[in-house]
């Protein structure tokens, strides 16, 4: 009775993350043919950049040839917003102004947050809006995300955003969400009955449930995958004063989401509790999908190409295989441990190793 309902979510599952995997991997390809516009803003309070459309004279400022906005920064005088000072500047745009930068420090003296206070005026409505712009909590305008990067030590309150315009990233959005989704309904499938002999889903079924009769090694390894997520948390989050990238509220369920599918997974590396390798490769999914939203939001970009999201594609990967493969023998046995090892190599090396420097070498 449950063959039936537990096919058909893993038919559904399949799709929808065959479809997020093109839309992720179509978005990617067209970054790298047609790049979405990125432009580095150093500012000191007083100065203000517009923000300007192409075509009505104003020449663009080109990345490739697919580039249609562009980002005109120069000192100007606060007095951006008196109308008679601005017959000079483009008339299409709206403008960016720095009211105020300050630099936030824990008890220790350790930098603990870079704070833009900006101004965004624009022509065409007479209105001006204020808001403020730090580490993980950019200003979403129009279709501008723009990002507080860094600051200069060599000149007063000068900061350093960053505006990016990804054309790309409604696409890539939408595929993470098809891969979220599918891997759930997926995952979903470890909550029924394992099947039977004499409907087992691969013709060894009966062989490897002898597996499950020693526990100790999928224990000793859940063990591991469990001490080491704790304390890379305990060395980032949970210290009193992590960088500002850290402090982010995506920081818990990502690594938390990382940690119980390594736990799961490598239980069942070892032949316990296989019928949850669906659940845990859901977790394990939506470790990579949350971690990808936290790049855009603090980074700027949700794909950096950074070694260890290489990594993590390649773990997540082999298990899909595994998944597509497993009524096979050798390609089932092969995968699963090929899996396992991936893991156990990200908790004791790739985590630690100089190797995989990048934006992830604080972790």
């Amino acid at each position: 009775m449950t063959g039936r309902p537990k096919s058909l979510l893993g038919i559904c599952g399949a799709v929808f993350i065959a479809v997020g995997f093109i839309e992720v991997a179509g978005s990617l390809a067209l970054k790298a043919k047609y790049p979405p516009t990125k432009q580095d803003i150093p500012l000191t309070p007083g100065q203000y950049v517009p923000l300007v459309e192409t075509g009505k004279g104003v020449p663009p400022l080109m990345h490739g040839e697919y580039v249609n906005i562009l980002f005109n920064a120069g000192a100007r005088e606060p007095s951006m917003y008196a109308p008679g000072e601005m017959v000079n500047e483009p008339l299409n745009a709206d403008y960016l102004a720095l009211k105020d930068f300050r630099i936030e420090n824990y008890p220790s003296g350790k930098i603990s947050q870079y704070v833009s206070e900006v101004q965004i005026f624009s022509p065409f409505t007479n209105a001006m809006h204020n808001a403020s712009i730090s580490v993980n909590h950019p200003l979403i305008w129009r279709d501008w995300w723009i990002y507080q990067m860094s600051y200069d030590p060599s000149v007063e309150k000068r900061t350093i955003l960053m505006a990016v315009r990804d054309q790309w990233l409604p696409l890539a959005a939408a595929g993470g969400v098809f891969l979220v989704l599918g891997s759930l309904l997926f995952g979903l499938t470890s909550f029924f009955p394992r099947p039977s002999a004499l409907s087992a889903e691969s013709p060894f079924e009966e062989q490897t449930a002898l597996e499950e009769r020693s526990p100790i090694p999928g224990i000793i390894c859940g063990l591991l995958a469990v001490s080491v997520p704790i304390f890379i948390i305990g060395r980032s989050m949970l210290r009193p004063d992590p960088m500002p990238a850290l402090r982010s509220p995506l920081m818990a369920p990502h690594v938390a989401s990382y940690a119980a599918s390594y736990v799961v997974l490598l239980f069942a590396t070892f032949g316990v509790g296989k019928r949850w390798m669906p659940f845990g490769w859901f977790l394990m999914t939506l470790g990579l999908v949350l971690g990808a939203l936290w790049g855009k939001i603090c980074w700027g970009d949700f794909w950096q190409y950074d070694p260890k999201e290489m990594w993590s594609l390649a773990t997540w990967s082999v298990y899909a295989a595994y998944f597509a493969l497993r009524r096979f023998r050798v390609p089932e046995v092969v995968l699963r441990y090929a899996g396992g090892v991936s893991i156990i190599l990200t908790l004791t090396w790739v985590n630690f190793s100089k190797f995989f420097t990048g934006l992830h070498s604080y972790a």
